[in-house]
């Protein structure tokens, strides 16, 4: 049974991240889903920040809202979590687009990691 989940439930920024920490019956199963605004409803966008951690309790891991993920519109994480006794919460955090000005600078950061 899930007991304690120590997560900041403030919304992101772009590129963010977060330690997430959970008591309860391991292993503990964390999915992390990617949702962006393109106009509502949130559209799934899978990126390299979604996928399925597998933890202990009290396990430390990372949390991230990609960044080319959400500069541009913004979304949601949606982290669905799972312990080895079934016992299940769902956790749902909003994502801020970054400023336009500031979305034209990470397009050109962009440009450069990828060269």
């Amino acid at each position: 049974m899930i007991s304690r989940i120590d997560f900041d439930k403030r919304p992101f920024s772009p590129g963010e991240t977060r330690p997430i920490a959970i008591e309860g019956s391991a292993p503990i199963g964390v999915r992390v889903s990617c949702f962006i605004f393109k106009p509502p409803p949130p559209d799934y966008k899978p990126c390299d920040a979604c996928g399925v951690l597998n933890l202990n309790s009290g396990e430390v891991a990372q949390i991230r809202a990609d960044r080319r993920t959400f500069a541009e519109k913004g979304g949601e994480l949606h982290l669905e979590i799972i312990d080895a006794d079934g016992d299940g919460r769902e956790i749902r955090v909003k994502v801020a687009a970054f400023e336009a000005e500031n979305v034209s600078q990470l397009a050109e950061m962009s440009e450069r990691e990828d060269a």
